[in-house]
């Protein structure tokens, strides 16, 4: 970031302002490219923090806060203006006010569904709302509790070696097939049973056990 040279940003012109919707890769490149257009642009994001999946989706461990942080700062830099805790559920409400365009760059930060008995329980939590409450401070507790996690990808990977920071007793990722068929890259997985995460293949999970609205 320190070699980076500033390029040349054309004046800023009121009058063609943007609203932009997200402030995650998309949302920032726009605002970016924009200002180098001489575009000024406003970026609206739901979350206290901007950043989007960079930020909420990706631990720490794989994406410095630091690095991430004058990343973001050297975007805003250009003079753009970002409104964090700022939801917007109707864009065309944006275009009667005093903006020309409206660039939507919300993302997809939801975890794929599955259904099998159980899924309701509470300490069962989607591997993508897991790492985003993790980022933001709050969510489960894993302290000395042990932990499973369904999937192969890289978010469950992900899931599973945060589980691990947090002081689980112990952490094991079920997948359905065969290792060499999970989606999460190679080196990611070699972290993960290097640190102790135990990994069982051909699995596919029937129901999850637990009384009174907990899982067991």
């Amino acid at each position: 970031m320190d070699d980076y040279e500033k390029p040349m940003v054309k004046p800023v012109t009121a009058a063609a302002q943007v609203a932009i919707i997200g402030s995650g890769p998309a949302g920032l490149s726009c605002a970016y490219f924009l200002a180098l257009l001489g575009r000024s642009s406003v970026i609206f994001e739901a979350q206290p923090i901007p950043g989007g999946m960079l930020t909420l989706g990706i631990p720490e461990f794989r994406l410095p806060k630091e690095t991430l942080q004058k990343e973001i700062d050297f975007i805003l830099s250009h003079g753009i203006e970002l409104r964090t805790g700022t939801r917007i559920d109707n864009a065309q409400e944006l275009l009667k006010k005093d903006f020309k365009a409206v660039f939507v760059a919300t993302g997809t930060q939801t975890g794929k569904p599955i259904d099998i008995e159980g899924i309701q329980l509470d300490g069962v939590v989607d591997a993508m709302g897991f790492l985003r409450d993790r980022a933001l401070g709050k969510g489960l507790n894993c302290e000395g509790k042990k932990v499973v996690i369904f999937g192969g990808g890289n978010a469950a990977v992900d899931a599973a070696r945060s589980a691990v920071r947090l002081g689980a007793e112990k952490v094991t990722i079920l997948y359905r097939r065969t290792r060499q068929e999970m989606p999460a890259y190679e080196e990611e997985i070699e972290e993960a049973l290097g640190e102790g995460i135990e990994l069982v293949t051909l699995a596919i999970p029937k129901r999850i056990n637990g009384k009174k609205n907990s899982a067991a």
